[in-house]
């Protein structure tokens, strides 16, 4: 299990704060008295990674500036990095058996392509001399 823990800091002005994306922050407009409050929620990604984020504000009275403090905590189980290694060797497997086939493709089929169109447009005879090389050159070939 490995944590990860990132900090944001953003600043707002006391008339732009409310536009901040977070949608649970509008609490803070319910309790602007409040200096420090502190968020808990959890994000959860791929059902296996979990995402902690802690929001604390504090708010300058004589200026009435805003700011807020994210520290995010981002914990990966065991099941993520075994859901990732497992698509990592499928990748694998599929580019070894991809590359097989593209090289038997590429090797065998052309040839007997060839050779069957030279026998369909030749007289018996030349098949059979053409049939005769193809076996002394495969004997040659097996040696």
């Amino acid at each position: 299990m490995s944590t990860r823990m990132e900090i944001h800091i953003h600043t707002y002005k006391h008339n732009t704060y409310a536009k901040y994306p977070y949608t649970h922050m509008h609490t803070l407009r319910d309790s602007a008295h409040t200096r420090r409050q502190w968020k808990k929620h959890t994000h959860i990604h791929k059902n296996t990674q979990t995402r902690t984020c802690k929001h604390m504000s504090m708010q300058n009275i004589h200026t009435n500036v805003y700011t807020y403090i994210h520290v995010y905590i981002c914990t990966h189980t065991h099941t993520y990095m075994y859901t990732h290694m497992h698509a990592y060797i499928h990748t694998c497997v599929c580019t070894h058996t991809h590359t097989h086939t593209h090289t038997h493709t590429h090797t065998h089929s052309p040839t007997h392509m060839r050779t069957n169109k030279k026998e369909r447009s030749v007289n018996d005879g030349q098949s059979q001399q053409i049939r005769k090389r193809l076996q002394v050159a495969t004997k040659i070939l097996e040696k």
